[in-house]
């Protein structure tokens, strides 16, 4: 749709490949049931704030960050704000669509 040019698009395309090898190989060794990294936690990631009877408190701070999940936030709001401030005519149901899409980058499938 030509919303970007061609540098801003190698851009993101590199980091987003980045992210996606990371996901696909090392975020599941930093996964652990106590992480002090709110991403890595999963008494954190598996609790429900909203449903009581699903949430479960964690004993620990989350005061640490992991870089490369950041940088995935990072990019998927940058790409999300972009998309946010692009009018083009007749565009604005696929628009509408991959701002939904990019709004939750962590909507993964387990199995």
């Amino acid at each position: 749709m030509n919303i970007i040019d061609r540098e801003k698009h190698k851009e993101f395309s590199s980091l987003l490949l980045q992210c996606k090898q990371y996901l696909r190989t090392d975020f599941k060794v930093h996964i652990a049931a106590n992480s002090e990294v709110g991403d890595h936690c999963l008494m954190y990631a598996l609790s429900d704030s909203i449903h009581p009877q699903f949430a479960h408190p964690c004993q620990h701070q989350h005061n640490l960050v992991c870089v490369t999940c950041e940088q995935l936030k990072d990019a998927t709001l940058s790409i999300q704000k972009l998309l946010e401030c692009t009018n083009i005519v007749g565009e604005n149901e696929k628009l509408n669509d991959m701002i939904l899409k990019s709004s939750n980058p962590f909507k993964v499938s387990i199995i």
